[in-house]
């Protein structure tokens, strides 16, 4: 059985057709939207923050690494012929102004207990499908992972309090802490989020959520399952759904024009996709 990234399974879950269209043919929506865009400055703080963990702490060197992260992304897609979604030009215009913020409040309010001890930084499982930690830490109740998560803005109120309550049963994290113990025998009782706002004069801030050993084991027979399915389909033994959204949190589902109007057709799917070589 194919173990697969968090970040591929959580596609897949969300949309089966949209994860096959994406990892399997190679698609993607031509135009760089806000979770794109938002997906490059979260790239960017974690390549900053890995630095400062990892390379002494220097304030310009962590900077430079995490705006050379994220032009370097930026460069690759539009050379890939991506563009900016137009009504998402002013984000894009402010995405260096917003990293300056992340990583200065990372570095100087970090959130990271002084006693925790740093194991390790972009930590990488190969075999429980590469699996990439932010931090791999030893704190007093254990070895455990901190994950980044870098925000523009979160309004304080129900959406906020969304956010950080659907970490608790997060795919991603329950992935990781499978990890860890599949691959270093680490039962990991706890797990934690910096959560790093740019804007506003809010700081930094460490949620800690409880491992549940039962679900965790719920959570491994799903993956397992979910596993064989996206390795079915991406050797073709069977054919992806379409899970019939016409909207995702991001606005308009981005597959949208694949399937109800391009109907899979190489040369219409060009005008609104950019291909890259197929697996």
């Amino acid at each position: 059985m194919k173990v697969y990234s968090p970040s591929q399974t959580k596609s897949y879950l969300e949309s089966p057709m949209g994860w096959y269209l994406h990892y399997v043919e190679g698609w993607s929506p031509k135009y760089l939207g806000r979770k794109e865009l938002s997906g490059y400055l979260g790239s960017a703080f974690a390549k900053g923050m890995e630095s400062y963990h990892t390379g002494g702490g220097d304030a310009e060197s962590v900077l430079n690494a995490a705006m050379f992260e994220l032009q370097t992304n930026l460069e690759k897609s539009f050379l890939a012929g991506y563009s900016v979604l137009p009504k998402e030009e002013v984000f894009y215009g402010n995405l260096s102004d917003h990293l300056r913020r992340l990583v200065d409040k990372g570095m100087n309010n970090s959130p990271i207990p002084s006693d925790w001890i740093i194991v390790g930084s972009e930590v990488v499982i190969p075999e429980c499908g590469n699996c990439r930690l932010d931090l791999l830490v030893s704190t007093p109740v254990g070895i455990t992972f901190v994950d980044y998560k870098s925000k523009v803005t979160l309004e304080s109120g129900y959406l906020k309090d969304k956010v950080i309550n659907e970490w608790s049963q997060d795919w991603q994290f329950y992935h990781y802490a499978w990890a860890l113990k599949e691959s270093q025998g680490v039962n990991v009782s706890e797990y934690h989020v910096a959560l790093v706002i740019a804007t506003g004069g809010v700081k930094p801030v460490l949620h800690t959520y409880p491992v549940d050993p039962e679900l965790l084991l719920v959570w491994y027979d799903c993956a397992r399952q979910t596993w064989t399915d996206m390795e079915e389909c991406e050797l073709g033994l069977r054919k992806p759904v379409w899970d019939f959204k016409l909207n995702s949190q991001y606005g308009p589902n981005p597959w949208n024009e694949a399937i109800i109007n391009n109907h899979f057709h190489e040369s219409l799917m060009s005008r609104n996709y950019v291909q890259r070589k197929r697996k």
